[in-house]
């Protein structure tokens, strides 16, 4: 098979990877539109219900780190995920039995380890899918379409909630993990590697498979001598304390400090985000700035961290009173987008919104595709889980700062800019990384150049002994 027939069939893989990821994420958000029922049932307080819905974020990103250096250590990735797959499963069928809140918590907390292990797995065959130059635009559909099963898992956690009980919707998170499954079963697993221009030939016409494998001095060694990775690390904290005090703060910022409820400022927020969506436009760019020269996306990402805490500042400092209450959702959506099309100071906050939202919406795809770049196919999963637990102290930490700025304003929509701003140091440290990506593509290059003459020579060998009498 040479890689025009491999890019034939990757597209089909590909979707399938989106696929398990998109049923695996409605796990996230199932039982939190009904934390009121599973408190009036198991007599429990917002305290308990808050740390089994933390501990379960928290044991997602910290056992990625487990799972992404098992996926580099071994070969068959596949195997993987259909076994953590389908332990998530049952756990979550095993959670709808729950006879008290110790057992829903415990089978949540488990759940959330093997659920952890699908998006280091599904990164690393990924990036053996697509190359450079066409690894942004990938990994964007990813991001944004596998999302969308935080949203399917909240309708209908909530929709069970509504019409059956808080349980139904562990029954129906079961099944649509367990589809997952059977994905999982049909996925055909790239070869290792086989994405590389210099290994290509080998590993897809030849079928000479990838045999190196990550260990701890490995890793330490990449850790220490990758200066673009520690980079996108660290921006990873710095980008997740903004993002986390915007996603959690503002509904509550509009509704508290706007004059109306959290509907309407639902309504309007969603209006702005429609901006993330800018990632369709910016990442075919973003790979092509990346085929003429890689420094140069690194640069577009730095112009766009710089640019979209001025105009969510904005947004925030310019938003009018609103003004609006209504109890019926349809009848308030009219209402809102009637408003925003008659009022242009309330047309304008959210344009700002929009504007500061597109420009931020390519950070994370490029980010996952020059951790590719940088790394050694058998180091990608592991490094890329490190920059995924960053970002979760990051969206930690930017919810907490944001409570206690806001006690000192006394304003949570200035406690929300003041912390946009640490985009304006994230911009500078890709800045930063524009030096070193470069070299650090040419030194990989080279160590991969290294490894196809090894890989000849053992072909070579065994050619060799195959025609000896």
């Amino acid at each position: 098979m040479d890689y025009n027939e491999f890019s034939r069939k990757r597209w089909r893989i590909f979707f399938i990877l989106v696929a398990i990821t998109t049923f695996v994420q409605t796990n996230i958000y199932l039982l939190i539109p009904n934390y009121q029922l599973i408190a009036q049932e198991f007599i429990v307080g917002d305290f308990l219900l808050g740390l089994m819905s933390g501990s379960y974020i928290f044991i997602i990103g910290f056992s990625s780190i487990l799972w992404g250096y098992i996926v580099d250590k071994v070969e068959n990735r596949k195997l993987i995920l259909i076994v953590d797959v389908s332990v998530a499963s049952m756990l979550t069928f095993l959670a709808y039995y729950a006879t008290n809140f110790l057992w829903l918590f415990v089978t949540q907390v488990i759940t959330a380890f093997f659920i952890g292990a699908v998006p280091p797995v599904i990164y690393s065959m990924i990036t053996d899918l697509f190359r450079p130059g066409e690894r942004i635009k990938a990994l964007n559909v990813w991001n944004i379409i596998s999302s969308i099963g935080s949203g399917i898992g909240f309708v209908v956690g909530l929709f069970s909630g509504v019409w059956f009980s808080w349980r139904n919707s562990l029954l129906y998170g079961a099944f649509l993990i367990f589809i997952a499954v059977l994905f999982s079963l049909i996925l055909r697993e790239p070869p290792r590697a086989a994405s590389e221009d210099i290994l290509s030939d080998l590993i897809l016409e030849r079928g000479i498979k990838y045999e190196y494998k990550i260990s701890i001095e490995d890793l330490r060694l990449a850790l220490l001598n990758g200066r673009t990775t520690a980079i996108m690390i660290i921006q990873s904290l710095l980008v997740y304390i903004a993002w986390g005090a915007y996603s959690t703060w503002s509904l509550h910022a509009f509704s508290r400090e706007c004059n109306t409820d959290t509907v309407v400022a639902t309504i309007i927020l969603g209006l702005a985000s429609s901006g993330t969506l800018g990632a369709f436009i910016l990442a075919p760019l973003a790979d092509k700035l990346r085929l003429r020269r890689p420094s140069r996306v690194i640069v577009m990402v730095a112009c766009c961290l710089a640019i979209e805490p001025v105009f969510l500042s904005l947004m925030f400092l310019t938003m009018p009173n609103i003004n609006i209450y209504d109890g019926d959702i349809i009848n308030t959506l009219s209402i809102v987008i009637q408003n925003v099309l008659s009022r242009n100071s309330l047309k304008l906050a959210v344009i700002f919104g929009f504007i500061g939202l597109f420009a931020g919406s390519i950070v994370s795809p490029v980010r996952d595709s020059v951790i590719a770049d940088v790394n050694l196919p058998e180091h990608r999963a592991t490094m890329n889980s490190l920059t995924g637990i960053f970002s979760l102290f990051g969206r930690s930490l930017g919810i907490v700062l944001v409570g206690a700025l806001a006690e000192f304003f006394f304003s949570l929509k200035m406690a929300i800019v003041l912390i946009q701003w640490i985009l304006i140091p994230t911009a500078i440290l890709w800045m930063i990384a524009s030096k070193y990506y470069e070299r650090e593509i040419i030194r990989l290059v080279k160590t991969l150049e290294n490894r196809k003459h090894v890989l000849q020579n053992y072909v070579k060998q065994i050619s060799a002994v195959r025609v000896t009498p």
